[in-house]
Order: C-alpha cells, then sequence, then structure tokens
C-alpha cells in the first residue's frame, strides 16, 4: 500500500486491471532492498499493466520456491489466531487486553511473511533441540530478531516435573521468568526498544501446554530498569551462560533454486 501510495504521487497515470495485477508488478520490480511500482527511469511518467500479470506470475517456478518456503510461517500465523480465538471465548488468563494495540500479539502480527518463515523455523528448532537427557527443571531460551531493528522475540521453554497447582503457581512463575528473559535481553542487546517474549512448556515432555507473552516497552531504559532487571537475572542468568551461541541466518523472500529459505 505504501508503494502504491508512492506511484500515485509520482507519476500522473497508474493503470491496471485488477489489484492482484498489481501485485504481481510489485513483486517482479526489486532494487535490491525495497520492492516498488514504476520504473527506476524516472522521466517515465505513466505505468500500464496488462490482465494476467498475476496469473503468469503464480505459475513461475520463482513463485511455487516462495509458496513452499512459507508453508513453515503459518505455525506464525497459527499462534496468533489460536491466542485470539481465547481471547474472544474469554479463556486467556491475565489481565492484558490483547484488542489494544500496545500488546505482544499485535507486534507479532506486524511481521511480514518471510519474517515469519525465519521466526517459525527458530521455534521449531528449537522445540526439537530442548534436551532429553536432563533431570529436573529444565529452561531454553532463544533470542530472534524481528523485521524492524529494534524489535526482537525471546522464546522460552520451561520443564517443571514436579508441578502442583499448574494455572495460580506454576503460570506466574513461567510468566516472571519471562519477564526477567526480556529485561535481561534488554541489557544484553541496549540497541532492542521492544522485546516480546513468548513462554510454553516444553513440548517434547508436556501432555498440556500454554502460552505466556509479555511485550517489553523498552525504548526509555533507565539506570533503574537495568539494575532491577540485573539483579533479577542474577540466578537465572538468561543470555550469561557459557552455553550462549550466535547464529546468523539470511533469508530471502524469494528463495533461490538452491536456497531454500
Amino acid at each position: 500500500m505504501t508503494a502504491k501510495e508512492r506511484a500515485i504521487e509520482q507519476i500522473s497515470c497508474l493503470s491496471y486491471c485488477g489489484e492482484e495485477d498489481l501485485l504481481a508488478h510489485y513483486f517482479l520490480n526489486f532494487d535490491g532492498q525495497k520492492y516498488f511500482i514504476g520504473s527506476k527511469d524516472k522521466t517515465i511518467n505513466g505505468v500500464f499493466i496488462s490482465e494476467g500479470e498475476w496469473r503468469d506470475f503464480i505459475e513461475s517456478e520463482p513463485y511455487q520456491r516462495r509458496k513452499q518456503a512459507n508453508e513453515v510461517s503459518y505455525f506464525w500465523d497459527e499462534l496468533i489466531q489460536k491466542t485470539c480465538q481465547n481471547a474472544l471465548d474469554e479463556k486467556l488468563l491475565g489481565s492484558v487486553n490483547i484488542f489494544d494495540n500496545q500488546n505482544a500479539i499485535h507486534e507479532m502480527a506486524k511481521e511480514p511473511r518471510f519474517s515469519r518463515r525465519a521466526l517459525s523455523e527458530t521455534i521449531i528448532n528449537a522445540i526439537n533441540r530442548f534436551p532429553y537427557n536432563k533431570d529436573g527443571i529444565v529452561r531454553n531460551i532463544s533470542l530472534m530478531p524481528s523485521f524492524y531493528k529494534d524489535k526482537a522475540y525471546v522464546f522460552l521453554q520451561v520443564r517443571h516435573p514436579h508441578i502442583t497447582d499448574y494455572d495460580k503457581e506454576y503460570r506466574p512463575r513461567r510468566s516472571k521468568m519471562l519477564q526477567i528473559a526480556c529485561g535481561a535481553a534488554k541489557n544484553k542487546f541496549p540497541q532492542l526498544n521492544r522485546i516480546i517474549g513468548i513462554a510454553i512448556d516444553a513440548p517434547k515432555f508436556a501432555e498440556r501446554n500454554s502460552e505466556d507473552f509479555v511485550l517489553l516497552d523498552c525504548a526509555k531504559w533507565s539506570d533503574t530498569d537495568a539494575v532491577r532487571y540485573k539483579e533479577a537475572n542474577r540466578g537465572l542468568q538468561f543470555f550469561e551462560t557459557e552455553s550462549l551461541r550466535v547464529q546468523q541466518k539470511t533469508i530471502s523472500d524469494f528463495p533461490g533454486p538452491d536456497r531454500p529459505s
């Protein structure tokens, strides 16, 4: 929509048969950083897009590779949809109104498709790597970058073999751990202004599961905030253990024939 508004402002005529044909034209124009509508030649003052552009586009190999690569991203969609449905059914715990524009689900819904693909892959891989051979309380945490440079996600899995009261004791403790993990992420990576936390029971061991969400708006991070979360994290040591690993990954919206994502 932004590209369409920009094109309408810059050229005298923009003609097309259907919105889907305009969308195909948009995807087929890429300057190395962003998609655009129109032409790089600034002397061109009119754009005419023929009928059938979308039909031809969806039959192309790049589109089919993108469609296949995006299948994993629907995990992210399902997580959003499930939480919203629980809210509509009045099944959510806690006092957060997810229909307010300042909440974790709203931030998750902002992610573009290829970013959802990367986030979903990271979560699924973290679930698969959760250790089998450790006794007692075990946790696993991942920090995942957003499409937006000042935003990131914290994904926390917890295994607690001796749960007494799941809803009244365990869930509040897990939510508190998630809050501390988000604060620890801000202290570790000060360039972040928004951190969204997602916590679940480790699926490898859980007979039931639930999700906790936290939005930490840390654009105005004070020294007091930093010290408070540092003290709270002293025993948990989120993002401070020797097992911390950094992985870099490049995601292409349209994967090449030799690149699965």
